[in-house]
């Protein structure tokens, strides 16, 4: 009886981390982008889940209109810290690798600076649940433990 009754307890708190996370994206927040065709050049964007669940899009953060998406269905992979090209190669290195993260597309990466550490964890690990949703898994298949450790495995 106590296994189920903590297995539910885990099930509620997954479902808690997953909905607070999925709230946060379609909020968006203002974070650094590093522009790959400019030598990881760094611009302050505004970057949220589109209103239709099915791209992450940015502009300036005065703007709050998507100057440019990354559909999800194109999302190859989601990586944590600032091990892509685009990061080893800026002119100007983030200043916490524990912030930032890397959408992947087969055509190239996506990478991103967040002013806090647990920020970059939220943003990786919703945007895992989306892609696990969208590949039939379910939103609530990821636990948000899972990032975390793998954030610690890299050092970061």
């Amino acid at each position: 009886m106590k296994q189920a009754q903590r297995a539910a307890r885990l099930r509620e708190r997954r479902r808690i981390d997953v909905d607070a996370c999925m709230e946060m994206l379609r909020h968006g927040a203002i974070l650094t982008k590093y522009a790959a065709h400019k030598e990881g050049e760094k611009q302050r964007r505004w970057v949220a889940l589109a209103a239709s669940g099915a791209e992450i899009g940015w502009c300036a953060p005065h703007r709050r209109v998507f100057t440019s998406t990354l559909r999800l269905a194109d999302v190859t992979g989601v990586g944590i810290g600032a091990a892509s090209p685009v990061f080893q190669s800026a002119t100007e290195q983030p200043g916490d690798a524990r912030r930032c993260f890397t959408l992947y597309s087969s055509e190239r990466s996506y990478d991103f600076e967040c002013a806090e550490r647990d920020d970059a964890i939220a943003w990786v690990f919703a945007v895992r649940c989306l892609l696990l949703e969208r590949a039939g898994t379910g939103r609530y298949a990821l636990s948000k433990v899972v990032v975390r450790l793998e954030s610690a495995s890299l050092g970061l």
